[in-house]
């Protein structure tokens, strides 16, 4: 079955039953200078064995396959590729995909995203094959990935195997449930549609607004080439509204089961984009912190999960968190996320190239930019000086990046930037001009050295005049249970800024915060009789300065009622030591002094609150524990130490310096 189960006698890449179902195979897209490839990672527990699909000149994406169980056990891969023009829908068979490459669609619109269904019968892809009812374009043309008219919609269409006539998937008028009806007009946008694990039903995103600026996800029962039954997944958000005027909740999933869904959305108080889970059997869910999955200030997207891992395309770099940055880095890469310990692996791991599911309206190539959206996601964010130039020179020089994809929305993109910073603020363009060449040489060769950042305008009328940073949340870590109802709230300084306003609250939309303070410091003991036991605490902060704010991502604790209520919880008083040496290069210990024997969890996050290591996970005697942190692949920077157990709660600093 498609990327699910392996079948034995998988020639030339598998033979025998794989025992480990953390063993399993992976197809994507490598991208470097315009052109893209299909990529083929035979078993994700040893990424260094990557093979090369395809190698045609063209934009080969999207790959999905399907492992024939019956004789000749051949593996069909169905893909997108513009090698003839528009997006067309190839299949092919492995060993060979080139030399079995045979085209399944010939028209004169884009078909991308396709999926088999997971018995192999059906394949379902979108298709930009609408005329719009009207002749009114697009905002900004926003989620057109290919050069066609304004006025070309997208829809949904299925083959069966092996006869490959495109079927329509007609929603006009149909009823929704949570969601109204299907408008009567063709004037919307449906895409990365994909089949349930027993192929009864397809999901799908879909953006009702005829702007492509609203998506939602929409499951249907599926019959033979039909549809019925359509249901509205998810609505809206309860966090507040984020600067991202691409309300994007897409990229969505069947779990393995067929009991739930992974989607990625950018309706985050960022606008970047992260990982939400929710019950397959949900109607109209507003995207809400208790379902999300990943947490940090870069972008996950297209969420799948394999034999019980997580498979996202991340720009979540290593300099993701080097302050002020708060978006993404410039590389994107293939990560797995252990759905159980929360880890996450970077399969790809490669900065020259990008790595990625999918080439589509979901990815962001580098920069946190999004190509085919570039003219529609551009919103105050502080950017490194070097991004700015890389962004000048697409604007500006015809023979740079060439054949970077979607090169002409960058172009357009600079010109309504920079005539909107010329007109807006003369002085201020003019500044980052100056800065951007004093900064040349350094970006040549490293553009992270460049201690020059800046703040990129809206479109959309928001103009920040202050540089201000955005506050990285410290402590407590998010989703952290904690011990006290007084707990103390930690943040980063921001330069530029003269107070910090916090607020914590117990609903995420912060409507009616419970606390609600402008504040001089980056520390804030929550005083005694606000808070509850067992109640989801979410908290953010911004840095006000003259005029603007920039303010955090929102992050959750909850205080257990370990005893009863109405009384304190009781804590054994283990004591967790400051690690010494402190900082450090290469390895440094700590102990855990435990009164009370119970089980604990020690775990080193960074700045962003990612997991980066795990120390111990088990039983601890009473008495006094030494442990030791190894630096060896940290990178410089301050990290957090965590004790978490059944009565125990403590976090240490350190900093690592090579």
């Amino acid at each position: 079955m498609k990327t699910k189960l392996l079948f034995p006698v998988f020639v030339f890449f598998f033979s025998g039953i794989m025992e480990n179902r953390a063993q399993f195979p992976l197809f994507f897209v490598k991208e470097f200078n315009g052109n893209a490839d299909l990529y083929y990672m035979p078993d994700v527990s040893n990424p260094s064995d990557t093979r090369q699909l395809t190698t045609n000149a063209a934009v080969d994406n999207h790959p999905e396959y399907f492992i024939n169980p019956s004789p000749p056990y051949d593996t069909m891969v169905v893909w997108s590729t513009n090698r003839d023009g528009n997006f067309e829908i190839y299949t092919g068979t492995l060993p060979d995909l080139e030399a079995t490459a045979t085209r399944r669609t010939n028209n004169d619109y884009a078909d991308r995203h396709p999926h088999f269904s997971h018995n192999g019968q059906w394949l379902i892809y979108d298709a930009k094959y609408y005329i719009a009812d009207s002749l009114v374009c697009p905002k900004s043309q926003c989620s057109i990935p290919v050069s066609l008219p304004c006025n070309t919609f997208e829809g949904l269409r299925v083959m069966k195997v092996g006869t490959w006539t495109p079927i329509d998937i007609d929603l006009t008028d149909m009823s929704i449930t949570g969601g109204g009806t299907w408008p009567s007009t063709n004037d919307t946008w449906v895409g990365h549609p994909s089949f349930s694990p027993d192929n009864s039903r397809i999901i799908f995103s879909a953006a009702r607004d005829g702007g492509g600026t609203d998506w939602e996800v929409y499951t249907a029962d599926f019959n033979t080439g039909s549809v019925s039954n359509l249901k509205q997944i998810t609505l809206g958000t309860t966090y507040p509204a984020s600067l991202n005027p691409i309300q994007m909740s897409a990229g969505a999933h069947f779990t393995d089961d067929g009991n739930s869904i992974f989607y990625s959305s950018t309706r985050t108080p960022l606008g970047n984009s992260q990982i939400f889970m929710i019950p397959a059997s949900s109607i109209a869910v507003p995207v809400h912190p208790l379902n999300q999955v990943t947490w940090h200030y870069g972008n996950d997207y297209v969420p799948e999960e394999m034999d019980g891992k997580l498979i996202i395309t991340s720009d979540l770099g290593m300099n993701i968190c080097a302050p002020p940055d708060s978006g993404a880095s410039m590389d994107l890469d293939i990560e797995m996320i252990d759905l159980t310990s929360g880890s996450r692996t970077n399969l790809t791991n490669d900065d020259v190239n990008n790595e990625m599911l999918l080439i589509g309206d979901e990815v962001s190539w580098f920069c946190g930019l999004k190509p085919n959206l570039s003219e529609c996601t551009f919103y105050p964010k502080i950017w490194n000086i070097c991004w700015w130039r890389v962004f000048h020179e697409m604007g500006t020089d015809l023979n740079y990046l060439p054949n970077f994809p979607k090169r002409d929305l960058y172009t357009r993109a600079w010109q309504h930037v920079s005539t909107y910073m010329q007109n807006t603020n003369p002085t201020y363009f003019s500044q980052m001009m100056d800065a951007m060449t004093n900064y040349s040489n350094i970006c040549n060769y490293d553009w992270m050295q460049a201690q020059s950042w800046w703040v990129v305008p809206s479109f959309f009328g928001k103009w920040d005049e202050e540089n201000i940073d955005i506050p990285l949340l410290l402590h407590p870590l998010n989703m952290s249970s904690l011990n006290t109802l007084t707990p103390q709230l930690n943040w980063s300084k921001v330069s530029g800024a003269g107070n910090y306003h916090l607020q914590v609250s117990d609903e995420p939309s912060f409507n009616s915060p419970i606390i609600d303070e402008v504040l001089t410091d980056t520390l804030y003991n929550i005083p005694p009789g606000l808070l509850l036991y067992d109640v989801p605490y979410y908290w953010h902060v911004s840095g006000t300065g003259i005029s603007g704010t920039s303010l955090s991502t929102v992050w959750y604790f909850i205080i257990p009622n370990t005893i009863g209520t109405g009384s304190q919880p009781v804590f054994k008083g283990n004591n967790l030591s400051q690690n010494n040496p402190n900082p450090f290069n290469e390895t440094s210990t700590f102990t855990v002094n435990i009164n009370h024997p119970e089980n604990v969890n020690i775990n080193v996050y960074d700045m962003c609150g990612r997991e980066t290591k795990r120390l111990y996970n088990g039983f601890l005697k009473k008495g006094k524990n030494t442990f030791t942190i190894n630096a060896a692949d940290f990178s410089n920077g301050i990290y957090y130490y965590r004790l978490a157990g059944e009565s125990s709660y403590a976090v240490k600093k350190f900093v690592v310096q090579k």
